[in-house]
């Protein structure tokens, strides 16, 4: 009887064994081999500093990219979302040197990503991650070879029950700061001239005109104006366009201007929009 309990419990043990063993192989394999657990997606070389970028992709709906350079990987993620590169022919930091830019693509119907920055030279090093902006272009806005990241930001995607296509999606862009070493708003570049008296009147008389106002509700391209002006370091004029084109009543006019205020707080960008980045 002894004998039995005793093979018994070392049959369970083996077996406990042999599935601690596979586990341990299936993490080797995933950090040396990742196609083990995904499938090659996407391979790019960039020549001038002769590294190689693979990306991989499973049906599960994980990524995983890794750096690699004469064989040798320098570096290695996984995330939710599927991995494509961006750029490397860019320099976004001012070091006269192109940086690696890797989008990791979450889905969705507006292009939610994130835009991961590295510098590679020899060694690889993150630079900083770029979140929360949809349509992310890279631009040499003033032609000094530094380019800029440009997006929409999306905070008021379906403002107060409002479509996607009526909602303002306010342009951002962002410059490397050196010293705060991240993409941050430039407001050099993003600032604009305000609208002189006569223009800015003759847009009140158009917004205050608009059949919208028929529905009880204010018309969407004012509230894009008003969110624009805002980016566009012009806030005070946003709010005297808004008090100005607003024709229900006072109390109304304060609920809405009260949503308004809380969407901005909620975006990553509103609270250093007037802050130039270093350039």
């Amino acid at each position: 009887m002894r004998k039995g309990c005793t093979y018994k419990r070392a049959t369970w043990l083996g077996l406990i064994l042999n599935v601690l063993l596979l586990f341990l192989l299936l993490i080797i394999g995933y950090h040396i081999y990742p196609q083990f657990l995904y499938e090659l997606d996407s391979v790019y070389h960039n020549y001038p500093q002769d590294y190689t970028v693979r990306t991989y992709f499973s049906e599960s709906g994980k990524s995983f990219f890794e750096i690699m350079k004469h064989r040798k990987r320098l570096y290695s993620e996984s995330s939710v979302g599927r991995f494509t590169v961006e750029s490397a022919y860019h320099d976004l930091t001012g070091d006269a040197r192109a940086d690696l830019v890797i989008c990791n693509y979450h889905g969705g119907a507006h292009g939610d990503s994130d835009y991961l920055v590295f510098a590679v030279n020899g060694t690889v090093a993150r630079i900083d991650t770029i979140r929360g902006l949809l349509a992310v272009e890279l631009k040499d806005l003033n032609n000094d070879g530094i380019f800029e990241c440009v997006g929409l930001d999306p905070t008021f995607s379906y403002f107060q029950g409002c479509s996607f296509t009526d909602s303002p999606l306010p342009t951002v862009i962002l410059s490397y700061d050196i010293i705060q070493k991240r993409f941050v708003p430039n407001g050099g570049f993003m600032s604009k001239t305000p609208l002189s008296d006569n223009d800015l009147n003759g847009m009140i008389s158009k917004f205050r005109s608009d059949v919208a106002w028929q529905r009880q509700s204010p018309p969407a391209e004012l509230l894009m104006t008003v969110v624009e002006f805002i980016y566009e370091n012009n806030e005070c004029q946003a709010w005297k366009l808004y008090d100005a084109a607003w024709i229900l009543d006072s109390e109304a006019a304060e609920e809405y201007k009260l949503a308004i205020t809380n969407a901005l707080q909620k975006s990553p960008f509103y609270k250093s929009l007037i802050a130039p980045a270093a350039n």
